[in-house]
């Protein structure tokens, strides 16, 4: 305290030590002051910054859940696509064997693929691994019909045509031993074509 009192005698006159004291002590707290706020500034900034590269996380997030969705979605219109009724017929629903009397185990619609392996099902590009059927000609060789038989599944069985051999709506479902051919017995059905041959496909 003894330093307020003080004074100092120069050319200029006299300087009171309290005063330059008092000076320097504003002077520094300001500059404490200034950097206090700057800091603090910062902190908020940093702080801001973080928040948004959340949020930009976020966003990138539900962005790719939501293409997903609307992938799925393109494949649930596809796949509906897939399945529309372009014809429906009936005929009487029987079953065979690969290796049956007048059987050479070469399917018409596909002489290469043999059969007699026990194969009963062919694996379609859209439709995945289906049944494979005879039809007369007035279905197309490479269409896809859906029908229902309790006896053979409790869904909707989806089949290809491939073989030939029976008469005008009749469908003949190649199965893998005599047994099935005989539980499938004889029954009139009621089938969905759902691709007609193989031009749609191409």
């Amino acid at each position: 305290m003894s330093l307020i009192f003080l004074t100092l005698n120069n050319k200029y006159g006299n300087i009171n030590i309290g005063d330059i004291v008092k000076t320097r002590g504003i002077k520094v707290m300001f500059r404490t002051i200034q950097i206090l706020i700057v800091f603090i500034a910062f902190a908020a900034f940093q702080n801001a910054t973080n928040s948004n590269n959340v949020k930009i996380k976020n966003d990138n997030y539900n962005k790719n859940l939501d293409l997903t969705a609307m992938a799925r979605l393109v494949d649930e219109n596809l796949l509906t696509a897939n399945y529309i009724v372009k014809g429906k017929n009936f005929g009487e629903l029987t079953g065979y064997i690969a290796n049956c009397p007048l059987c050479s185990g070469k399917l018409s619609c596909m002489p290469n693929l043999d059969v007699n392996n026990g194969n009963t099902q062919y694996l379609d590009q859209t439709y995945g691994s289906i049944m494979i059927v005879a039809a007369a000609q007035d279905l197309a060789c490479g269409s896809i019909i859906r029908f229902s038989n309790q006896k053979i599944s409790s869904s909707p069985v989806l089949a290809i045509v491939l073989d030939r051999g029976v008469g005008s709506g009749d469908i003949d479902l190649l199965v893998d031993n005599v047994e099935k051919a005989y539980q499938i017995g004889r029954t009139q059905i009621n089938y969905d074509i759902i691709r007609n041959g193989w031009e749609e496909v191409r």
